[in-house]
């Protein structure tokens, strides 16, 4: 059996092949673009595929995805034919409900304060806000978005989540409907994006949902940069009510050295660091369902086109 890999360009190549030969030494795995007999790939282990190539691999039985996103399947005019699985990886998972949790008490604790206090050597205690008492909103609730959602309720803050259809999470406020999102970010102390990236939510962040939203409220982005407007994002940091941004994703990446985002007072810029794929875990996960297949069984979270 052979599988194709395919990292964007290779990153971290000998990491992820290490990890697939744990779980599948007696499978052949070959880097794109050398690959010698197209008709003897089985699984295609990717991430940001060429579009249009995998319809050229006669025997494809699945399509591994190396991460939760699927943008780079959404915008492939001509998808795979074989069944494309999404990784959801729990160490991932659990790497970005901590970025999030860290933001939330960054913003409860008022350690920004705290650090300029330090520099003027004053010594003020500010009151303390019970968790309970902080009203956090999270769109998305995907896989990755439920997860950070019950995480962050298990920590004793009040969480509700905004998705299109409805969902049961453990101490979760479940929202839908644009009117209801409005009504919730004007209450949102913390607001953490989750959206996937599609037609539909490119753009999505703009001028109608910032003015919206609390004055003085923390906005963090762990998602993809091109839900943002950062223009509309950047009027109401310097206008309100936006108080905070905390930026993990952006539109070009790196983000490029001209960018007006490293330098404002109210954004935090992090390197998408939130939730980094583990070619050690996730290699293995993979690697699980590849045998799930083989047994005639079906892996989790199948992915579905964008309608």
């Amino acid at each position: 059996m052979m599988i194709l890999l395919n990292n964007d360009g290779g990153e971290r190549h000998s990491e992820w092949r290490e990890s697939l030969n744990a779980v599948l030494p007696d499978h052949m795995i070959y880097d794109y673009p050398d690959i010698p007999d197209r008709s003897l790939i089985e699984y295609a282990v990717v991430w940001n595929h060429p579009k249009g190539d995998l319809r050229r691999y006669p025997n494809l039985k699945a399509v591994l995805s190396m991460g939760a996103g699927t943008e780079h399947f959404d915008l492939d005019p001509t998808p795979p034919l074989a069944p494309i699985y999404r990784m959801i990886d729990p160490v991932m998972a659990e790497d970005m409900a901590l970025y999030a949790l860290y933001w939330i008490i960054h913003t409860q604790r008022h350690f920004d304060v705290y650090r300029a206090q330090q520099a003027e050597r004053i010594w003020d205690r500010l009151p303390q806000v019970e968790a309970k008492n902080v009203q956090v909103v999270i769109l998305g609730l995907g896989a990755i978005g439920s997860y950070i959602a019950e995480r962050i309720a298990r920590n004793g803050y009040t969480v509700s989540g905004w998705s299109r259809h409805t969902k049961s999470l453990n101490s979760v406020t479940s929202l839908t409907g644009e009117a209801t999102l409005i009504k919730a970010l004007g209450q949102a102390d913390i607001v953490i994006n989750c959206l996937p990236l599609n037609r539909y939510t490119r753009g999505f962040w703009g001028r109608d949902k910032f003015s919206a939203l609390k004055n003085g409220a923390t906005f963090v982005n762990m998602a993809r940069g091109p839900l943002v407007d950062n223009q509309a994002l950047m009027q109401s940091l310097d206008n309100g009510p936006l108080g905070l941004a905390v930026l993990d994703v952006f539109d070009t990446e790196p983000l490029e050295d001209r960018s007006a985002l490293w330098g404002h007072p109210k954004i935090k810029i992090t390197p998408h660091m939130s939730g980094m794929t583990n070619p050690q875990s996730a290699g293995r996960l993979i690697g699980s369902y590849i045998q799930m297949i083989e047994n005639g069984e079906t892996p989790p979270y199948p992915y579905k086109r964008a309608p």
